[in-house]
């Protein structure tokens, strides 16, 4: 840019990018010429990279590059970008004079004279090495902390599946209770007060024979309450280890012993996607759960079936059951029905439970469980065979 004629001094624009050039001592600037050797260098460029103005005048612009840059030919690669383009951003590391490397947000501009000529280049950037090193470590503990999440999550499960496991277990012995004791004194009693009757009558006490009667039919109906109470707490049926297997074992369950009629709707791709990318826990506490909102359906639906779907949403794995009975008002039984403890099995595993009733038109539970992030091992369900009535 030519001088002031008048006064012989500096352009005043010349003279600003003088100051500038000078003054911007956060920015290392400096130009290369078409040979790629530095021809200005300004004090910022000095701070940065540490060599003075005297030692870098006429130093290969690589110096700055590490050598695994150089050998890449990354130096050329840049020019050429700015060549083409204009200009050249980058974010990488830099070499300083003593070889200690920094972390540089830069760009590389070509200077082109009035004809489009390529003159040079300049190149500018600034050291964010703190900017860096503080991003890092915040990215290191976030997944640190990331990895101590999946730790305590996958401990968590283990331990809901462990509870799991004892609750079946408590729920089988007092099934077992039930059915081997309980049932069968009951059985007994019923069937002596039967021929209590039969003989009362043949020995003309007919009160007394109607008293047992009455007698014997409470001793049936408690009998039959405590068939029931069995059934409900009998475990789904064990020798299953695979998703789709205790699906299908668990409606067989329910119309064996209900003649509960449960048509399972269940896609090759759904249940394969489920029984790989669900952990072991998850689907242990996914079946109870199914199996809770079945033998809801069989006690309070009113209707003979239902209807179990299996879906595949990518992220999630989403169990619908639907039966089309009386219903019910699920804004006034938020954890009734079994729906509490459906919700807290779900929870363990990041799941969630989500409820549509309206009285009269039946109801729909969506039991939605995450996908792990890589595939599980096929997971036994806790369960076991459900015992006969007498």
């Amino acid at each position: 840019m030519p001088d002031d004629p008048a006064s012989g001094a500096p352009h005043p624009q010349e003279e600003h990018l003088r100051l500038l050039f000078e003054n911007a001592h956060e920015y290392a600037i400096f130009t290369l010429g078409t040979d790629a050797r530095i021809s200005l260098w300004n004090t910022g460029a000095e701070r940065v990279l540490g060599w003075i103005e005297a030692e870098a005048i006429g130093m290969s612009g690589e110096v700055i590059f590490t050598p695994e840059q150089r050998a890449s030919g990354v130096p050329e690669a840049e020019m050429a970008r700015s060549r083409e383009h204009g200009r050249a951003e980058d974010v990488r590391w830099h070499v300083r004079k003593d070889g200690s490397r920094f972390w540089a947000n830069g760009m590389m501009i070509s200077l082109r004279d009035e004809s489009g000529e390529l003159r040079g280049y300049a190149k500018i950037l600034r050291d964010e090495t703190e900017r860096k090193v503080a991003e890092d470590a915040l990215s290191a503990l976030r997944q640190t902390l990331e990895v101590r999440v999946a730790e305590r999550t996958a401990q968590v499960q283990h331990l809901a599946a462990q509870l799991a496991d004892a609750e079946t277990e408590s729920y089988r012995r007092a099934a077992s209770i039930l059915h081997d004791d309980v049932q069968q004194r009951l059985y007994g009693v019923h069937l002596g007060i039967g021929a209590l009757v039969r003989e009362l009558v043949d020995a003309g006490y007919t009160a007394f024979a109607e008293k047992a009667r009455r007698l014997r039919g409470w001793t049936g109906e408690a009998l039959e309450r405590t068939r029931g109470l069995a059934i409900d707490l009998t475990p789904p049926a064990s020798g299953e280890s695979t998703f789709g297997g205790a699906l299908r074992a668990l409606c067989e369950q329910a119309n064996d012993l209900y003649n509960f009629r449960v048509d399972v709707d269940e896609s090759d791709e759904a249940i394969r996607s489920a029984e790989e990318n669900l952990t072991p826990e998850a689907v242990g506490l996914l079946v109870q759960c199914v199996r809770e909102a079945v033998f809801n359906a069989v006690k309070h639906s009113g209707t003979q079936s239902a209807s179990v779907c299996v879906r595949d949403t990518g992220t999630h794995t989403d169990v619908e059951i639907h039966d089309a009975g009386q219903g019910f008002d699920a804004s006034s039984t938020p954890g009734g029905l079994g729906h509490a403890g459906m919700r807290a099995r779900m929870g363990l595993v990041g799941g969630s439970v989500t409820i549509s009733s309206i009285p009269g038109d039946g109801a729909m539970i969506t039991l939605r469980v995450p996908h792990q992030a890589g595939p599980a091992a096929p997971a036994p369900v806790p369960g076991s065979t459900p015992p006969r009535d007498a």
